[in-house]
């Protein structure tokens, strides 16, 4: 053939008398057809320049991709092209592969030749389940190849054991992981190193709200916060006691913390029953008092922990407002304020001033203004 090839730089054939070219010039791989003496673009996509080529056994056909300093293969079965070495910066210009189906790279740069084995041509890591199973190394090695002595597979890990090499492919098995972490273990095998990752356990997710409505008062009383515990949808459900904290800021005070189904004491409460996935405990609710002198702001904490899940925890930030009897806003309570509050108080004005939270503005809130002009202090009740 002497038309449509560029340059071509390799060559090979396999039993039937094809014929493979590395075009280099037109980055393609192209066969030459015994039986129809025709040839055909076999790759013509992700080359750039390659130089060498080769065909196994199986029909399979492997390109020196030079400009990227990797190995192409060309399945015969699935007709895809998958990378096998990439990127190695060596000067790879040739490609060769023997009846065992390992690959050899030379490498010009190096001046070397490199043996790939026929186990590594594919996947070396593996990603396994929490649970106890077996899997196989792939690609499996030719089935007359003897690992046996100083060649056979060894496990770095107790966990991962390596069973028979049957039919050319290397078994291995694995415990359950129960702890609370991935772990990883590695299988040597002909110099190299296979990863075998297995995955953490799944566990419960719990995590922590807790909210309040509107502003808080300086001085007030009974005020409340609602803290509730869920488990993610997608966990498993949750296994032995678990436990809410509050953590009260300065300002405040804690009253009580209770909620159905939770054993409550000072700032804990606890309860050991199964939460779902998805789901939520019953709501607790946090009772809280406001110093007379809280400041404007405080951060509430709160933190869940235990039932198989890690610790979690939330914040609310929460507003206190100012108590004041100067109700004219001038922030002293004066004259202005007693007959502001008198006159709400006797209907001559809107009665907009209800400080002694009974609902209406009377006498009681009259004497509450009155006090705090007479220096005896304005509080909540």
């Amino acid at each position: 053939m002497s038309t449509g090839l560029n340059g071509p730089e390799g060559v090979a054939a396999d039993a039937s008398g094809n014929v493979y070219i590395a075009d280099t010039g037109n980055n393609a791989v192209k066969e030459w057809t015994a039986s129809t003496q025709e040839v055909i673009t076999l790759v013509s996509t992700g080359l750039n320049g390659p130089e060498g080529v080769a065909t196994d056994a199986s029909g399979n056909v492997y390109a020196a991709d030079s400009g990227h300093d990797g190995i192409k293969e060309w399945s015969a079965s699935t007709q895809q092209v998958t990378t096998l070495v990439s990127a190695t910066s060596t000067g790879l210009d040739g490609v060769a592969v023997d009846g065992f189906g390992n690959v050899y790279l030379s490498l010009s740069a190096a001046n070397a030749v490199e043996e790939m084995p026929f186990v590594f041509v594919g996947p070396a890591n593996f990603t396994e389940p929490a649970s106890a199973r077996s899997d196989t190394l792939l690609p499996v090695l030719p089935s007359r190849a003897s690992l046996a002595g100083i060649f056979a597979p060894v496990s770095d890990q107790g966990w991962l054991t390596i069973g028979p090499v049957t039919n050319g492919a290397v078994n291995f098995s694995f415990t359950a992981n129960t702890s609370n972490s991935a772990r990883t273990a590695h299988v040597a095998v002909l110099g190299h190193q296979i990863a075998v990752s297995q995955s953490a356990p799944p566990v419960p997710i719990l995590t922590v709200t807790k909210t309040h409505e509107g502003n808080f008062v300086q001085g007030q009383n009974g005020t409340t916060y609602t803290v509730t515990v869920s488990n993610a949808a997608g966990a498993v459900p949750s296994s032995g006691l678990v436990t809410v904290t509050d953590t009260i800021p300065a300002g405040l005070t804690l009253a009580s913390m209770a909620g159905t189904g939770w054993n409550c004491s000072g700032d804990t409460c606890t309860r050991s029953d199964v939460l779902n996935p998805g789901w939520s405990y019953p709501a607790i609710t946090v009772t809280v008092n406001s110093a007379a002198n809280a400041p404007s702001q405080v951060t509430n904490q709160v933190g869940v922990s235990g039932g198989g899940s890690a610790t979690a925890a939330a914040i609310d930030i929460t507003s206190i407002a100012v108590f004041t009897c100067a109700i004219t806003g001038d922030g002293t309570t004066s004259i202005v304020d007693v007959q502001t509050i008198i006159n709400e108080a006797l209907g001559g004005m809107p009665p907009v001033n209800e400080l002694n939270h009974d609902g209406v503005v009377n006498v009681a809130d009259v004497q509450k203004v009155l006090n705090s002009a007479l220096g005896l202090g304005c509080s909540y009740y």
